[in-house]
């Protein structure tokens, strides 16, 4: 939730199953969720998944002045970089020292 910038109430609707947790000596209940659901109300707050992207990235501008590039922002890791494109990496087998 935090990662992308919501309250609470924005993710009122979500369906979600409980876990208990122990947080600094005590038990809470830890209310989770899919991500991917979280990432949609993101979207629909900001208008788009593009709208959402930027929004993020210029948190994060201004984040990196404000703390340098080497401090920790907190977002999700797919908009840690900008996407390109898809990309098909292929692998090559190694040599065998056995041969």
């Amino acid at each position: 939730m935090n990662k992308y910038r919501l309250k609470p109430s924005n993710l009122q609707d979500l369906p979600f199953t409980t876990k208990e947790t122990v947080a600094q000596g005590k038990v809470e209940d830890t209310y989770l969720c899919m991500e991917r659901e979280v990432e949609r109300k993101a979207w629909e707050r900001h208008g788009s998944p593009e709208n959402c992207e930027a929004y993020l990235a210029e948190l994060r501008s201004q984040y990196t002045k404000r703390y340098g590039d080497c401090a920790r922002y907190n977002q999700p890791m797919e908009y840690t970089r900008p996407l390109v494109g898809l990309s098909i990496v292929q692998l090559r087998p190694l040599p065998s020292v056995y041969d």
